[in-house]
């Protein structure tokens, strides 16, 4: 099952990759299930979060999740 992989199944940028394992967010399924409001704020305080945040919104949109 895609949604149980980790995230580097979706070949984030490391930059992505990094940020969202620092805050906790290791699997796909975690991601998908996640409050984006929430994602989104903890991630836009952080340099860089704005642009990981849209990356994993396009890459979800990509594959479907989104």
């Amino acid at each position: 099952n895609i949604k149980k992989a980790p995230l580097a199944e979706l070949n984030l940028t490391p930059r992505t990759h990094n940020l969202l394992m620092r805050e906790g967010y290791t699997t796909i399924d975690d991601v998908i299930f996640a409050n984006h409001m929430v994602l989104k704020e903890r991630l836009v305080n952080i340099k860089n979060g704005l642009k990981a945040y849209n990356e994993l919104l396009r890459k979800l949109k990509e594959l479907g999740f989104a």
